[in-house]
């Protein structure tokens, strides 16, 4: 519950307008992105092109598949960028699932802590 309540509380801070341009990992679908922060070590931007995708859903699972976020995604903005900060979660493992347009593209997102118990993290 504390480590959920402070997910929230840092995605809260964070998912209020930051975004920013980071190294892309991968595209998945034709419609969206998923890039590393170059702002924050330890967080993922999401961007997604509303002309071709539908209704979008952000779903962020822990390492035992435990559902720990979800976010439903406006449908009035022709395109969705909106960023996810790990930094008040536990090392490990995370899955990020963003669904749009019947397609749905799944990234590993590794946080730890570095030598200074610093939070980073790797899209994988």
């Amino acid at each position: 519950l504390i480590k959920t309540s402070a997910f929230l509380f840092v995605f809260g801070l964070f998912s209020t307008g930051a975004f920013a341009a980071g190294k892309t990992v991968k595209e998945g679908a034709d419609a969206i992105a998923l890039t590393e922060s170059a702002s924050n070590d330890c967080a993922v931007n999401i961007s997604i092109d509303k002309a071709t995708a539908g209704s979008s859903l952000v779903t962020i699972y822990d390492g035992a598949d435990n559902v720990i976020m979800k976010d439903a995604l406006s449908k009035e903005d022709k395109t969705i960028q909106k960023g996810y900060d790990f930094t008040g979660l536990e090392d490990g493992d995370y899955t990020i699932a963003v669904s749009s347009n019947n397609e749905t593209v799944k990234k590993t997102v590794h946080v730890y802590s570095d030598e200074n118990d610093q939070k980073s993290s790797i899209v994988e």
